[in-house]
This record gives structure tokens, sequence and C-alpha cells, in this order.
């Protein structure tokens, strides 16, 4: 009995497996696929343009000549449609003419187009073409452009100048010459095409700057103090300076450091002298425009040099106390000013 029990139940799951087999197909067969819309969350299909190649079916031949009529070889001649959007899939057409000036093109498509026409020498030329045309274009360059000048040779030479000191004996001793810097400026901006170059030299202690292989050219020279080196203010002394293939002459001074000066003295209401005050000076016009500060020293006395002529400002500051004055440096005999401040 054990042995036709399992026959049963053996048939009986295959029976069961062939319903279900045979139902998914027949499932499968009647279930609609979902729309498209659906797949695209309700969002219609989209469509596009049909692709149409950007070559037609139009040919030109045309001829290229010179301004007297002459065939003009190795032009370039380029064709591009006037009438579409800049970075449109449209082809460049490009070719140079042959030695009889001539240049065709095919499977070009219908409509406007300009052509650009260039040979080194001539300037660009710009035609407009409409195709189809059944008349071969002869496009004219102009006349030949002339010749750019060329640039001069550069002519070097060594330079060698000299700076002086000031003479007034109320400036007291004159000061350590190392350290000032001389600046050369191109006097004209179109000599720089020639080489001729803004350059900086240090004064050596004997007074002397120099400029190696030096553009000959027409320069503006300037003199800068030692804590302004590298600057472009406070100009102490300008010249305008030729510089040629010619040996420079050292002896002959081109600048002079000026001999403005302001002495000061600072003392307190009893006549002491206060040591250690603060002092500042600047340009009464442009505060931004301040020379170094400096202290009064055991006497109570400050020096502040090189200042060139113009109004000043001096503060001096002891403790809370601080005292301003304007004051007028001149030139020459009015070059040194005398301040006294008391607190």
């Amino acid at each position: 009995m054990k042995p036709n029990r399992t026959r049963k139940e053996l048939v009986f799951v295959v029976l069961v497996f062939g319903f279900l087999t045979v139902g998914y197909y027949r499932g499968r067969d009647t279930i609609e696929p979902p729309a498209v819309s659906a797949q695209l969350g309700g969002r219609e299909q989209p469509t596009f343009d049909e692709l149409v190649p950007p070559f037609g079916t139009n040919s030109i031949a045309g001829k290229i000549e010179t301004a007297d009529g002459a065939a003009a070889e190795g032009v370039e001649v380029m064709l591009a449609r006037a009438d579409l959007a800049s970075g449109s899939a449209a082809p460049l057409h490009w070719m140079l003419t042959e030695a009889d000036g001539r240049f065709a093109f095919d499977e070009l498509l219908d409509g406007p187009y300009d052509a650009l026409v260039y040979r080194p020498g001539f300037r660009p030329l710009k035609f407009a073409l409409e195709l189809p045309t059944s008349t071969p274009p002869v496009w004219r360059l102009e006349a030949e452009l002339a010749e750019l000048e060329a640039l001069p040779p550069l002519v070097r030479a060594d330079f060698v100048g000299r700076i002086a000191t000031p003479t007034l004996a109320a400036f007291g001793a004159p000061p350590p010459l190392e350290g000032y810097e001389v600046v050369l400026r191109p006097r004209d901006p179109v000599t720089m095409l020639t080489g001729a170059l803004k350059r900086r030299a240090r004064v050596t202690p004997d007074g002397t700057f120099r400029f190696d292989e030096l553009v000959a050219a027409t320069y503006t020279m300037q003199l800068l103090p030692p804590w302004a080196a590298s600057s472009s203010w406070p100009v102490l002394d300008e010249v305008e300076f030729v510089h040629t293939a010619h040996a420079s002459d050292a002896s002959r001074p081109l600048l002079t450091i000026p001999p403005g000066a302001i002495l000061g003295s600072l003392e307190n209401t009893d006549g002491r002298a206060i040591e250690g005050a603060l002092v500042r000076l600047w340009l009464e016009a442009d505060p931004t425009r301040e020379w170094p500060p400096t202290e009064s020293d055991a006497s109570g006395a400050f020096r502040i040099v090189d200042l060139p002529p113009g109004r000043y400002r001096v503060s001096a500051r002891a403790g809370s106390t601080t005292r301003e004055q304007s004051v007028d440096v001149g030139a020459g005999s009015d070059a040194v000013q005398r301040v006294a401040f008391e607190r």
C-alpha cells in the first residue's frame, strides 16, 4: 500500500504544477503592457526632430585675383553659414587657391554664406554669397599692405653717474650717501619697444651709481631717499637725461640731495629738554605722505632732512601731550626751518 500512495502523491504534484504553468502563460497573453506615459511618470513621450546631414548638393567654383587682376595663389578662402547661430554644427569649408587663383567647394547647403578671404600681407576681406548661384564669384584683393617699419637696433652702453650733497652751512654735516636710489623711467612709453625700461640703482658711499648696458634713450632720472628705496615717493630731485653710446662723465653731478630740513627742539615749561618725544612729519595737503618718525635726543633736539620744497605738518608727542605746527620748507637759503615746541 505504501508504494501506491507515493505514486499518487507524485501524480498530484505534477498535475498541480501543470495547471499553474498553463494559467501563467494564459494570463501573460491577456495582460496589456503599461503605457509609455506611465513609465515616464505621467509625462508624454518626447519627440525629436529628424536629423538632417549638414551637407547639401550645391557646388561653387570661383577665383581670387590681386588688385591688378593677376591670379592670386595661396589665398585662404573660408565659407561659413551666415544665418546660423554661433556654435552650430554647420561645417566650415576651407581651402587655398591654386596657382591660377581658383578655388572650388561642393556639398554646400542652400542659403547665405560669408566668404572670408585672407592672404598674408593683405587686409582680410569678407564677401556675401547666396546659394544656389549660377555666377562663379571673382573676388579681388586690395593693394598689398605697406611693410611695417623695422625697430631700430638696440644701442647699449654702461653709465656711471654721481649725486651731490647740499652745501648750506645750516644744514649741518652732509648725510651719508650710501643707500640713496636712482630711478630711470623712459620719457616716451613708445621707447619701451626699443628695450628702454625702468631701471633702479643704489648709490655707493662715494656718491656714484651705475647702470650696466643701459639702452640709449631719453629718460627721467629721479632720486629717492634710502628709506623709500624700491618705491616711487618722495622724489628728492628729478632731471631729464639723454643716454647715448658715448662714455659717461661721472665727475659731473646729475642729481642733488635737497637741502630742505626741519631742525626743532622740545622742552617743558620750565625750560628743561624733553628726551624721547615722538616726532612725525607729513605733507599738509596729503596726510598719507608721511616721513619716517624720529625721536628727540638728550638735548630735546630733532632733525628731519631730505625735504623737497613744500608745506609740512610737524607733530611732537611727549606722554599725553601733543603739539603740532605747520612749516614751509623752501629752496636755497630758505631750505632749513627751525621750530620749537613747549610742553
